[in-house]
């Protein structure tokens, strides 16, 4: 019966969007866009009689949207500048201040780079120049459209960083690139009928999703013959292979079976479960949903699936992204998992995802213009502070989530709050010295920290890497601050505050301002109470999280 229900509500979704198209809307105020969201949010919190928490206060819905949108911490001026203003407009032109500069594009950059780094095998190893393209894209204000498009098509050598790194030691996979788009992009766990009907989506056979894969059938990583290019790049090489004859014994050797003649224009084998050189079938570039592409011998196979895969007519695309982009901010999305977008697994506030979907299709699906709205809802402005009746709610958005800064991440600001580290080097695992800010021995101390793709609202930070990073990594570090801070000729109160200030976007209250009294008249010297100090700020809750 269930079931039944949720079918019957997608063919009628499917109707209304014939009627009224999502991509016929027209862009509006997010201010406006995020008081239906919030009517949205409240409507369900009260039908589950469930309060609200509180609105923030200024200091942490400073900390909390400074760490999201450029992945750094105001300054002690920007802080005082910004708790001290009466303006009432003063978190909405903060909002549009922090759109505006490169670190927004670098932080969501590095928020896909951390996604795709989890499909390789070699982790971390990713180059550079591709975290800069995305950074540029989207401060150029890119459509995420253009810019998965860009990465499909992989014209360029950049962009085409996309398939190595969400492919196994570089060996482009059709079947591979086939369930990271559909993951990353969708919000569809399409691997799950690569073998068999889709477990959680009936309708989805083996043949859909080879019939996804082969738009890639094609793509391969060769070295480079154009004019101007070098090194290997992503090309579309002739049609593939196809076995003729009778079904091969499993034991013949692979030297040994016959000889493969080519595949008809837009088809790839489907291979044997057990044995992928095995072909069990032949499966037909076919859209999900949709008909049959018409693929000839020439020209690349991406074009049409990259056209249809980020068409505003595409009913998972855009759906997908405003999901993740929802969880990015509330550490989960409407729906869950993030590419687990199916029948069965119904949104928890479909009327709020199918108002953002509206919204970033009009707006030629920019980011920036969700970002606003969600930024600017009071659901995004809640305290993390549960208040009674409210403790344990996770799905309605009661409360903010407290989340926990990336590993990565928090090294970075560590380096920002006490500067570049000058002191001596470590030796690396191979016996050489190496710089030590924010290298690969450093990063490893807490490279098990949970991603924002994960749960960011858990703490995962084992033993090993804490005692690390609290005995060994911040005290070599913090030398030469605590040393700038003793000659600064600052009153021991004007410190304290700017210490707060600096890490925490907030000043001291007047019973921390007096515990810091007494304990650093306690140590005698003033290097040794200011060390005592940052090391604690340094290590504290309130500054490994975003509040």
């Amino acid at each position: 019966m269930k079931r039944a229900f949720t079918i019957f509500a997608m063919l009628l979704f499917a109707s209304l969007l014939q009627a009224s198209p999502l991509w016929s809307q027209e862009v509006r105020d997010p201010v406006k866009v995020a008081a239906e969201l919030d009517r949205v949010i409240d409507s369900k919190l009260r039908e589950a009689k469930i309060p609200a928490s509180s609105l923030s206060d200024d200091a942490t819905f400073l900390r909390r949207v400074s760490l999201d949108l450029s992945g750094r911490l105001p300054t002690p001026a920007q802080a005082a500048d910004f708790l001290d203003s009466k303006d009432g407009q003063k978190r909405q032109q903060l909002l549009e201040n922090l759109l505006k500069q490169p670190e927004y594009g670098k932080r969501f950059a590095r928020y896909w780079i951390e996604l795709l780094a989890k499909r390789n095998d070699m982790q971390n190893a990713f180059p550079g120049f591709f975290e800069k393209w995305l950074a540029e894209e989207f401060n150029q204000g890119k459509g995420w459209d253009h810019i998965v498009r860009e990465m499909v098509l992989a014209k360029d050598n950049t962009p085409q960083t996309y398939f190595l790194m969400t492919n196994v030691e570089r060996d482009i996979s059709p079947s591979r690139t086939t369930s990271s788009v559909g993951a990353l992009f969708l919000g569809q766990q399409l691997q799950c009928a690569e073998c068999h009907r889709h477990p959680s989506n009936r309708a989805w056979k083996r043949e859909d999703f080879w019939g996804l894969a082969a738009f890639f059938g094609r793509t391969k990583l060769e070295n480079s013959k154009e004019k101007g290019k070098q090194g290997r790049m992503i090309v579309d090489v002739d049609v593939s292979p196809l076995e003729k004859g009778p079904k091969v014994d499993p034991k013949t050797p692979k030297d040994k079976r016959p000889v493969r003649n080519l595949l008809p224009a837009g088809t790839l084998e489907i291979p044997d479960a057990n044995d992928n050189a095995i072909a069990v079938g032949l499966a037909t570039a076919k859209y999900l949903e949709g008909d049959k592409a018409k693929l000839g011998d020439k020209g690349s196979y991406r074009e049409p699936y990259a056209a249809w895969l980020t068409s505003p007519k595409n009913p998972y695309f855009a759906r997908a992204a405003v999901n993740r982009l929802w969880a990015y901010f509330f550490a989960r999305g409407f729906v869950n998992p993030l590419d687990a977008m199916e029948p069965d697994n119904a949104a928890s506030h479909p009327e709020a995802i199918d108002l953002l979907t509206k919204e970033f299709i009009a707006s030629g699906f920019d980011y920036r213009h969700v970002i606003r709205c969600i930024c600017s809802t009071q659901a995004y402005q809640r305290s993390s502070q549960a208040v009674k009746g409210n403790e344990s709610d996770q799905n309605l958005f009661s409360h903010m989530p407290v989340r926990v800064v990336s590993g990565p991440h928090l090294l970075e600001l560590y380096e920002q709050v006490l500067g570049k580290y000058k002191g001596p080097q470590e030796k690396s695992s191979k016996g050489r010295k190496g710089a030590v800010p924010l290298d690969k021995q450093s990063t490893d101390v807490l490279v098990d920290t949970a991603g924002y793709d994960e749960r960011p609202d858990e703490y995962t930070l084992g033993i090993t890497q804490a005692l690390r990073l609290m005995n060994r990594y911040l005290p070599e570090r913090q030398q030469a601050f605590v040393a700038e801070l003793v000659k600064s000729g600052k009153s021991q109160d004007e410190i304290v505050e700017q210490l707060y200030l600096k890490m925490y976007s907030r000043r001291p209250t007047a019973t921390e301002r007096a515990d810091i009294r007494a304990f650093l008249q306690q140590q005698g010297e003033p290097a040794r109470g200011y060390a005592g100090l940052v090391w604690v700020l340094l290590n504290s809750p309130e500054f490994m999280a975003i509040p």
